[in-house]
């Protein structure tokens, strides 16, 4: 337990003890940005978010001598085990070990074990196994966040130095055989991701549904018999609008598509409502509002909403409020998520368009995920600008093709993809729990270890508590030799 309170048995030989009984523990420094000179050197300089229980060979930014001369900040031995003070997300309370001498910010604090008491690896784990208890820890400021004073009060549970050896040791060849087998379900999920892109492929080529158009040979009404009347609906709407008027099919994009499909550009056959340049003041509580980060996955994800009054809604959806069958479609950070609109009230944000597909001629659900395969996906990719996020324009939209059979083919393609579909999830679900299992297991491992069960015990180790001993002797000998003598008055002479 790193917070000293009730604290567990530990084995015999074991001794509980705070941090700065054994460590050297301090926080980094930035030099000042505007002296170039400190910058770009040859000292690596980390930031908070380059810790990520990893071991750091590299950093993103460097620093001169003269930066590290004129600065908090400490060149630090190889073997330092860092801790992230405060960052974004998951990132405070993460721990790495320097595997090259480094700097680091103000946000990195750094724990340089006394010699021979603690193996870097050692501590590592134990601050991995007790990431959730340090998160708990904070300075008390508006940001949460930790400071050296309160990791200098932290407690571990010291073996003797040679059963550290044998701890570490054993965690590693269990991590290895777990991460081995971590690796292989991440495979395994990814084949998963690439047979649904094989499925939507097939789908929108015609081939998943090739054998129940030859059985309805002659009952099928090809698309093209319908598509000319609500284009021209479609064409008029958009002059009374104002729309972008859009190019002919041209022949070449008709090539290799079934005998009666059809394709057409999707700003002829939905209607589009774009909500861009308009985010509503928010509130604690009202009405759901739909953001980019709520649609993921083919599905409308109902965490981290934000909301809006009665009255906001009123005044920020005159553009149209969606209905049952309309798809929501992000455009941008993420671009081209898309799910169908769910049936509850709801506001939609400005990364978010609406598409309506005219009814009884495109089905939603067969519009969804078309928009979901690599034939979609890769011509709104190609549409998209932007530097740091890449986004698409309504009018930048609109042109992209879509591939049109007739209505009743839609939904046959619907129900096979949904098939082949419900097969992977359930396999994806397995996958997912097996993961989620693995990392309880990491924890369980780590858990053991700090308990003494991992490893047996060896009575010929020296005890802990004699290592202790002689750390706080040798504190005593270098305070006692760093002391400065105090020089001696000299007797004045006096003239005879």
């Amino acid at each position: 337990m790193i917070d000293g309170n009730n604290l567990p048995l530990i084995p015999q030989s074991w001794q509980w003890t705070k941090f700065s009984n054994i460590f050297d523990i301090g926080q980094g420094g930035t030099p000042k940005t505007s002296e170039k000179d400190y910058w770009s050197g040859t000292i690596p300089w980390l930031r908070s978010g380059e810790i990520r229980f990893n071991r750091i060979k590299e950093s993103k930014e460097s620093i001169s001598e003269l930066g590290l001369q004129n600065s908090p900040a400490r060149l630090l031995p190889k073997g330092t085990v860092m801790l992230a003070m405060t960052g974004q997300g998951l990132t405070r309370g993460r721990a790495a070990i320097l595997d090259i001498e480094a700097s680091g910010n103000q946000s990195c604090a750094h724990m340089i074990p006394s010699k021979n008491t603690v193996i870097s690896e050692y501590l590592f784990y134990f601050l991995w196994a007790e990431y959730w208890t340090v998160r708990r820890f904070d300075k008390g400021s508006n940001q949460p966040g930790l400071n050296t004073a309160i990791i200098k009060e932290f407690t571990l549970p010291l073996p003797p130095h040679p059963e550290q050896h044998r701890i570490i040791a054993k965690i590693e060849e269990l991590f290895t055989q777990l991460d081995a087998g971590v690796a292989s379900l991440k495979k395994a999920q990814a084949q998963l991701r690439r047979y649904r892109q094989a499925v939507l492929k097939a789908a929108f080529e015609g081939r998943l549904t090739q054998e129940w158009r030859e059985e309805h040979k002659g009952e099928i009404e090809p698309a093209n018999l319908r598509i000319f009347g609500i284009e021209q609906t479609s064409l008029k709407e958009r002059k009374q609008t104002k729309s972008v008027l859009l190019e002919p099919i041209d022949e070449k994009d008709k090539e290799n598509l079934p005998e009666s499909w059809e394709i057409s550009r999707i700003g002829k056959v939905v209607r589009i409502i774009d909500y861009r340049g308009r985010t509503p003041p928010y509130c604690e509580t009202g009405i759901p509002h739909l953001r980019s980060q709520n649609i993921k996955n083919g599905k409308i994800v109902w965490q981290n909403l934000a909301f809006v009054s009665d009255e906001t809604y009123n005044q920020y959806m005159t553009r149209g409020l969606p209905l049952k069958g309309d798809i929501l479609m992000t455009t941008e950070a993420p671009l081209g998520e898309v799910a169908l609109a769910p049936e509850q009230k709801f506001s939609i944000a400005q990364r978010i368009i609406l598409l309506r597909p005219f009814e009884n001629f495109l089905s939603p659900k067969f519009l969804m995920y078309q928009i979901k395969s690599d034939f979609f996906q890769n011509q709104l990719n190609r549409k998209g600008t932007g530097t740091t996020v890449t986004g698409v324009s309504s009018r930048n939209f609109q042109p992209i093709l879509v591939k049109i059979p007739s209505l009743v083919e839609q939904n046959q393609i619907v129900d096979e993809i949904e098939r082949c579909f419900s097969i992977v999830d359930e396999a994806d679900k397995t996958i997912t729990t097996s993961l989620r299992q693995s990392e309880s297991l990491r924890q369980s491992i780590l858990k053991r270890a700090f308990e003494g069960k991992l490893v047996p015990q060896d009575p010929a180790d020296e005890p802990a508590s004699v290592l202790l001993e002689r750390i706080k002797a040798e504190k005593a000998r270098q305070q006692t030799t760093t002391k400065t003598p105090k020089t001696p008055k000299r007797k004045t002479k006096h003239a005879p």
